[in-house]
């Protein structure tokens, strides 16, 4: 039997629709929630809306935005290719929004980003792409500025990629935010079949997956539920309250116990943790963090009130970010025991 694990993309913020965006109840409110989710756009339904692509990237805009001026990488007088910018400005009525890829656009972001009252700075993962943020206010103006280093290779090696744009509608600055999300390399297109970022959580850890999981082992640890890929294999440890696998150079620690939620915060310390967020993982809130220790990756999470009261500690750690993910994808496959009487 087929079973595919379709978990909500939920992205874990200060959780406000573009509704309560568009409708909050003074001006302070929309100015907050700008600078608080800077790196967590609201989800927004972009599948109808086409795709621009610059350099070896593409990104979905609303329909109503239109290229005005695409700069394509020059060449110099002898034919060759010169390094030169790639520009793509898009333009609607209600706003415009710059894109530039290039081994110097770096410094574009570095001559923006400056102090200034109303601003927030922070790391993100548009796209499953580290990346970093700036947004700001200014007067009536939400503006917004960001730049990916183009770790996904191919022609785009060694160049930096930077998108910015203003709007004095804060709604269509919302919109426009959420459409940045949707950065996508070439290389990661579905049909290209490979699965897209396979780091994408060591930046967002709560990125959600899905898998397959036919053939699948199943094991229950009290009242919970979860499947594993037959490479995962058990490692017996006298412990009735924990699950312990190894694949690979990668292993998973599981404890359902009163207290494991001290096995979390053994690994949730700062000189550990990569980032950190909150969200639903097998439809029941979870805190998670990825970390790195020394030349090992790793990813954590802790569900209070798993089963009875007791907390759920899942730990996963391994020698590189792909092994991590592999792993990772079989806490997606878990049933609470809430779950199973519904």
């Amino acid at each position: 039997m087929n079973h595919r694990i379709v978990v909500p993309v939920i992205l874990a913020v200060t959780m406000m629709s573009t509704t309560a965006h568009a409708q909050a109840d003074s001006p302070g409110d929309v100015n907050n929630q700008w600078l608080a989710t800077a790196c967590n756009p609201t989800p927004v339904d972009t599948t109808s809306w086409p795709r621009h692509r610059i350099g070896d990237v593409t990104i979905a805009f609303p329909p109503e935005y239109r290229v005005d001026r695409r700069t394509p990488y020059g060449r110099n007088y002898a034919g060759f290719v010169e390094a030169s910018t790639s520009t793509l400005l898009l333009r609607s009525t209600r706003s415009s929004i710059r894109l530039t890829m290039h081994g110097s656009a770096a410094y574009t972001f570095d001559g923006l980003n400056r102090a200034r009252p109303k601003q927030a700075w922070c790391d993100g993962s548009y796209g499953g792409y580290s990346n970093e943020v700036v947004a700001w206010i200014d007067g009536y103006r939400f503006n917004f500025l960001t730049r990916w280093e183009a770790t996904w290779g191919g022609s785009d090696a060694g160049k930096v990629l930077v998108a910015s744009f203003g709007s004095d509608d804060p709604k269509e600055a919302f919109r426009l935010r959420a459409a940045l999300n949707t950065m996508l390399p070439v290389k990661d297109a579905p049909e290209k079949g490979n699965g897209g970022n396979p780091s994408a959580w060591f930046w967002n850890p709560c990125l959600p997956d899905s898998v397959d999981t036919w053939g699948w082992t199943r094991y229950d640890l009290h009242g919970v539920r979860i499947r594993l890929p037959r490479e995962a294999k058990q490692v017996k440890v006298p412990n009735i309250d924990e699950l312990h696998f190894r694949a690979g150079q990668g292993s998973v620690r599981l404890q359902l116990a009163r207290d494991a939620s001290r096995l979390f915060a053994e690994y949730n310390v700062p000189e550990r943790v990569h980032r950190r967020c909150d969200d639903d993982i097998g439809c029941l809130m979870a805190e998670a963090s990825s970390f790195r220790m020394g030349t090992y990756y790793g990813f954590a999470a802790r569900w209070a009130d798993a089963d009875r009261g007791e907390w759920l500690t899942a730990v996963i750690e391994a020698r590189t970010l792909a092994e991590v993910a592999f792993l990772r994808r079989m806490l997606f496959t878990i049933v609470f025991p809430e779950e199973r009487r519904r």
